[in-house]
């Protein structure tokens, strides 16, 4: 990564194993994108799938296709500034199950989970951008439950994530120059 107002931030993972890693830096620089104004999520009682959506481009999708749908919108000119979520155990492994995307203008805009009704309980996470920076795409990882002892290929669940943040106001063709 050559673009000095472009960061990486941690990982946050539930240390699913037999995860598969996803990362969305090289799709974003190609594509020349800038702050995402949806985030695409499709859910149950984990989040099956992530996406990130720009003003002209979809970014791929992680995870699968299974769930309730939810479509993240964010305002012109609206940053995420800061994501929290929820860890928690299901099907023998840990998951991602609640995520909510804070911005610049002071919304909350996310998903909770529930379970027999109630949100989904568990261990608290975030990830907090430095300060004048914003997201600008994701990296993580999927990984697939186990059921007596057999993995279900048929699911796959968001295990981990982490973000590339960018300077807020510093977008320019020069900054998609290559070195």
């Amino acid at each position: 990564m050559t673009d000095l107002n472009l960061r990486k931030t941690n990982l946050i993972d539930a240390k699913a194993s037999r995860a598969v890693d996803f990362d969305d830096f090289r799709e974003y620089e190609e594509l020349r994108c800038t702050f995402p104004n949806e985030i695409f999520i499709r859910y149950g009682e984990a989040i099956d799938l992530i996406g990130t959506c720009y003003a002209q481009f979809d970014l791929n999708t992680h995870g699968t296709y299974r769930g309730n749908e939810a479509h993240l919108e964010f305002l012109t000119g609206e940053h995420i500034i800061k994501i929290t979520g929820t860890i928690a155990s299901y099907w023998n492994k840990s998951f991602i199950f609640n995520l909510t995307f804070h911005t610049d203008m002071g919304r909350d805009v996310g998903i909770e989970n529930q379970h027999n009704g109630r949100t989904v309980q568990g261990k608290p996470f975030t990830i907090e951008f430095d300060k004048g920076y914003a997201l600008a795409c994701l990296f993580g990882k999927t990984s697939s439950p186990i059921e007596r002892g057999k993995t279900l290929h048929n699911y796959s669940f968001l295990s981990a994530i982490g973000a590339y943040q960018r300077k807020i106001g510093c977008i320019t063709q020069a900054e998609f120059t290559k070195e």
